[in-house]
């Protein structure tokens, strides 16, 4: 049998293989992608696409480390550069090294200066360093390069709202759903925006509800629990906050939440729980004070019930 020599290897020869591994991405395994990913580079360690696809897969079980190794060797052997470092710089960016995803998405975008996607991650770069002028203007940039682009829209109106211009938020979250109705951070954020600037509760509601149902993350389900407890609701709350707790269950938002719906309630022994097991979670948490408050609250409250009559 004559072996096949490095770089001698076919397209169509391992076009099933990359059928395979593409597959088992989209279905969320990628483990098993990876493990066909390397059976590709047994075959030809040449394979720059097999690397930079691998790196994918590496990124999304959060091997960071091994992703940047595949990245590196897909820039080596002379895959898409611009593809590879939008790659890299969004692995980067998901370690938290903002500077370095900037460099990558900026080598990105001077290698291609089409590609909108190196624009709306060096935006989103931008945002995380607080930067929301630049931001603004990648986002935009992305969107004249891809005037469909929703989630460019729903990036910049958080950027106009960091900067103090909700109106401007607002349109872009409007447009985000004009072009894909199934967004569930648009929704979301045009619900919060209606609920806390009084314009409408039944809009605010309805957003919220629709952002969900798309996509019920814990931070969602509290979002639409907060409006409904602070319109003077709490049972109805409660639910939602469950929900996230099923999601999460030790998720700090909304154990403050139910311990806040049930002391409305008047139920302080579920407030009381909830309160306690967000101390625990959360020694440091944004709560901390009230939580502790209140527990000292119904503290004093008991010894107040159980002092014999006549103690001073």
């Amino acid at each position: 049998m004559i072996g096949i020599g490095v770089g001698q290897v076919k397209p169509e020869d391992v076009a099933p293989l990359f059928a395979q591994a593409i597959f088992l991405q989209e279905q969320g395994r990628h483990v098993d992608a990876i493990a066909v990913y390397e059976e590709i580079l047994q075959r030809d360690r040449n394979n720059g696409e097999a690397y930079n696809n691998r790196g994918n897969a590496h990124q999304d079980i959060r091997q960071y480390e091994r992703a940047l190794r595949d990245y590196d060797m897909a820039l080596q052997v002379g895959a898409s550069r611009s593809v590879v470092y939008n790659n890299r710089g969004n692995a980067y960016a998901r370690k938290g090294d903002c500077d370095r995803a900037i460099a990558d998405h900026t080598k990105a975008v001077e290698i291609n200066p089409h590609c909108a996607l190196g624009y709306f991650n060096r935006g989103a770069d931008w945002s995380h360093k607080g930067d929301n002028d630049r931001a603004i203007s990648d986002f935009t940039k992305a969107i004249e390069l891809k005037p469909g682009f929703s989630e460019a829209y729903v990036n910049r109106g958080e950027a106009y709202l960091k900067k103090g211009v909700p109106e401007r938020a607002m349109a872009d979250w409007e447009r985000a759903v004009e072009l894909d109705p199934n967004n569930p951070e648009a929704h979301n954020n045009l619900g919060l925006v209606h609920f806390e600037s009084g314009r409408s509760l039944s809009l605010a509601i309805q957003h919220l509800e629709r952002s969900v149902a798309l996509k019920p993350d814990p931070q969602r389900l509290v979002n639409l629990g907060e409006v409904l407890r602070q319109s003077g609701d709490p049972l109805k709350a409660i639910p939602y906050y469950e929900r996230a707790l099923a999601l999460n269950p030790g998720f700090p938002p909304a154990l403050g939440s139910l311990t806040a719906a049930y002391a409305e309630m008047g139920d302080h022994v579920q407030g009381a729980k909830y309160a306690k097991r967000y101390l625990k979670v959360a020694p440091k948490g944004k709560d901390v004070n009230e939580l502790r408050k209140y527990l000292k609250y119904l503290q004093d409250k008991t010894l107040s019930r159980e002092a014999p009559e006549g103690t001073p």
